[in-house]
């Protein structure tokens, strides 16, 4: 009996299990603590620019002091791109972009006749231009100075765009050296089938890739690349 007695006493109750439990959990609670991830918080934007509160003709005084050039623009094709002032926001890209294109004059300063590389800048002025003569507005000019030597890959690129209308071309109805007739003709090829081939740009490719080995067989610089 009393071995009975005393197993049952050194035998834990339920109440001792529950208490000792409960201890544990409180301990785990203090001992681990839960980091909460920072939120990303935006940085508060000005919902107003105090600029646009000026007078228009103030804003267009601003503008043409910036954009407005004596000379014409010389747009390369590592750069420049468009000035900083059209990318601060579309309010003022959308004012001062008439002042950029409509009063300056632009020169594209190719390299080894690669046209393709001003495919962007076309963008821009073709989609200013097309709005202008809508609203009977005048548009600046664009002209064209052909450096380097003849390339003829770039020069398929570049007839390429002017096939998509990518890119503008030049006039080159008379044109003053040899390398610009040979430029001249292929522009020709492609403005005569833009609208008459039936396999697309690959069939004036071909046209144009046998204009190249035919000029393989002349001292022309344009079949030695």
């Amino acid at each position: 009996m009393a071995q009975r007695k005393l197993s049952a006493s050194t035998a834990p109750s339920r109440t001792s299990e529950r208490l000792q439990l409960a201890k544990v959990i409180e301990a785990s609670k203090t001992d681990t603590k839960i980091v909460k991830k920072k939120r990303f918080r935006r940085p508060r934007q000005r919902k107003s620019c105090h600029f646009f509160k000026l007078p228009g003709e103030i804003r267009n005084h601003v503008y043409e002091a910036v954009l407005l050039k004596r000379f014409e623009v010389a747009i390369r094709a590592n750069g420049p791109g468009e000035p900083a002032l059209l990318r601060v926001c579309k309010g003022i890209r959308a004012e001062a972009r008439s002042i950029y294109y409509g009063a300056n004059d632009f020169l594209l300063v190719m390299h080894d006749f690669n046209g393709a590389a001003f495919t962007p800048f076309s963008r821009q002025f073709r989609d200013y231009e097309y709005y202008q003569r809508r609203t009977l507005a005048n548009t600046g000019t664009v002209s064209f100075s052909m450096l380097g030597v003849p390339n003829w890959a770039n020069l398929m690129r570049w007839l390429e765009d002017i096939y998509y209308c990518r890119v503008m071309e030049p006039d080159l109805s008379e044109p003053t050296t040899n390398d610009k007739r040979i430029v001249g003709a292929a522009l020709k090829i492609v403005n005569e089938l833009k609208f008459k081939s039936v396999g697309g740009w690959s069939a004036v490719e071909k046209v144009l890739q046998a204009m190249h080995q035919a000029l393989k067989g002349t001292s022309s610089s344009w079949g030695k690349d």
